[in-house]
């Protein structure tokens, strides 16, 4: 047996062909979990049967089946769909819309439900109505599928579609876009994750030591 010696850098004290020879060597792997349940929760919040799909290689695709009076909604019929589907609004909406009564159940509300509500009183043809919203504030406006930052890009479209929304689109296109955006975001944050930056900063996080040559220790 013998006993070698030798000297051991930190990344930044390494030559810059050693630190090109270091990053091709370090590999990361990229962790599929949160996206998959991001995506899992939103066909549960959407009400769509996810079939089939791919993301994360630049081959992207999705299948899902829709239930039959869901695949006949466009335009201002899916907008409405969308704001009294209470699944879909407790998951999407900051401040949850709770829907639009008139001036009889207005009266008729309880001291707590009464408390309960941000009121917006609106005058109408047959009688005044008024919007609910829920004084509850979520903490983020996209926290509403798992709460995690890949939530943002697949829900982004249909905040869109609620704000304005285009008489000539169906659900299926609102999904099919909301999924196209998902994995665009997937495939960013794969390329992020494969660059020099990135890599850099794990290495340094890590406080990873290296030989001259930049073989990792």
């Amino acid at each position: 047996m013998r006993i070698m010696e030798t000297t051991v850098y930190k990344f930044d004290e390494l030559s810059d062909e050693a630190k090109r020879r270091a990053l091709n060597a370090y590999e990361t792997e990229f962790d599929f979990t949160e996206w998959r349940d991001t995506l899992t929760k939103f066909a549960e919040v959407m009400g769509f049967t996810l079939d089939n799909y791919s993301y994360g290689d630049y081959r992207s695709y999705i299948k899902f089946s829709l239930h039959d009076t869901l695949d006949d909604l466009e335009g201002l019929s899916l907008h409405k769909y969308l704001y009294t589907n209470s699944l879909i609004f407790d998951s999407f909406f900051p401040r949850r819309y709770r829907g639009i009564i008139d001036a009889v159940k207005y009266d008729n509300l309880t001291y707590k439900e009464f408390h309960a509500f941000y009121v917006v009183r609106h005058k109408g043809i047959k009688g005044d109505f008024y919007q609910l919203y829920s004084k509850y504030m979520r903490e983020s406006e996209y926290d509403g599928l798992t709460g995690c930052y890949t939530d943002y890009g697949i829900m982004a479209p249909v905040y869109e579609f609620l704000k304005n929304p285009k008489k000539d689109t169906t659900f299926r296109d609102l999904i099919n876009e909301c999924f196209e955006n998902f994995a665009s975001d997937c495939e960013k944050a794969i390329e992020w994750e494969s660059s020099d930056e990135f890599k850099t900063e794990e290495i340094q996080a890590n406080e990873y030591e290296f030989t001259e040559s930049g073989e990792m220790v």
